[in-house]
């Protein structure tokens, strides 16, 4: 899994405003930076309803404006039911590239099954399949579904909200994970920046899920340069 995907970027799009203006500019900044630099940028969808966590997130039919773009969809199901509430089946019909879901929702076993028989009958297609754990769940709960998943989003914050302090007590879960499930892409979201972005780095993270760190910032472009080169610069 980690040799098919790039280290990347995922820019959490919660606190946009003006969606395509944002998707423009960050397409100009992908072209100004081709070839120059190995960190993808995928767009990261908070999809919640308001239940599993007390706030609203981004629409789907966002996804469809990602995809004709040309980005990568990273959907974040932060819902109670994502079989019953047809959100799975609505984020498949507007092109979500990976679909992640949180363990601690009820019914995950099934849920895990549904989305994974849903994405098995669909041709030309790989969607990744992901599993978000919050903070104060134990990385060992997901050993028996390892064969199922793609990725591992890890949680470095409660979700829900932006703009929250990055727990330091991801680090021993991001070092656990690399040992128990060395072949996943294996994402961290919540309290990522400049300072908070190097442990993970240490411990083979290949994702990182920024959101208002990087969308409000008056210099995008500068801002993503600044993160991708201490990635890289970590990485050699």
């Amino acid at each position: 899994m980690n040799n098919k995907r790039n280290n990347s970027i995922s820019i959490s799009i919660l606190d946009v405003q003006d969606l395509d203006k944002f998707l423009d500019d960050v397409n100009t900044i992908k072209g100004r930076l081709l070839g120059k630099n190995n960190i993808e940028i995928t767009i990261h969808f908070d999809v919640m309803d308001g239940k599993f966590v007390k706030n609203n997130g981004v629409k789907l039919e966002y996804i469809k404006k990602v995809k004709e773009k040309g980005f990568f969809a990273d959907v974040h199901l932060m819902v109670e039911n994502p079989v019953d509430d047809m959100y799975i089946d609505k984020v498949i019909e507007y092109g979500a590239d990976s679909i992640i879901i949180h363990y601690e929702i009820a019914n995950f076993d099934k849920t895990l099954e549904y989305l994974r028989d849903k994405i098995n009958v669909i041709k030309n297609k790989k969607i990744l399949i992901g599993v978000a754990i919050k903070p104060n769940t134990d990385v060992k709960e997901l050993i028996n579904f390892k064969d199922k998943i793609d990725i591992i989003l890890v949680m470095s914050v409660e979700p829900g909200f932006g703009g929250q302090k990055y727990l330091e007590t991801t680090n021993n879960k991001l070092k656990e994970i690399h040992k128990l499930y060395p072949d996943k892409y294996v994402e961290v979201d919540g309290g990522i920046n400049i300072d908070t972005i190097k442990n993970p780095i240490k411990y083979n993270v290949n994702g990182f899920v920024i959101g208002s760190y990087i969308t409000n910032t008056p210099d995008i472009s500068n801002m993503y340069k600044k993160i991708s080169d201490i990635i890289n610069l970590e990485l050699n």
